[in-house]
């Protein structure tokens, strides 16, 4: 069963937990709130956290990654993320 996650930064860094387990994601989606933002996903690894994907977005233009059937991103350990600036950030993982 897919589960939603919403994160939002609003105007400052924010830090949250999507998963605390292994997890693929689907779908995510980055929408700027007045201002540029920036979300960077984390492999939430035993040694520390591992970049795995990056998201710009300005207002107007969201940044979104849609996966397949057989193409999602993978998260091993869990997963957690970082936005920076103000936006909201749409996640869908099974």
């Amino acid at each position: 069963m897919e589960r939603e996650k919403l994160l939002s930064g609003s105007p400052f860094t924010a830090t949250g937990v999507m998963s605390t387990g292994p997890c693929d994601l689907s779908r995510v989606r980055l929408v700027a709130n007045g201002a540029p933002c920036t979300a960077i996903l984390y492999n939430t690894a035993p040694t520390g956290n591992v970049e795995m994907y990056r998201l710009d977005a300005t207002i107007g233009a969201p940044d979104e990654y849609v996966g397949t059937a057989n193409r999602k991103l993978p998260f091993p350990d869990g997963a957690s993320c970082t936005i920076t600036g103000a936006g909201w950030l749409y996640a869908y993982y099974t």
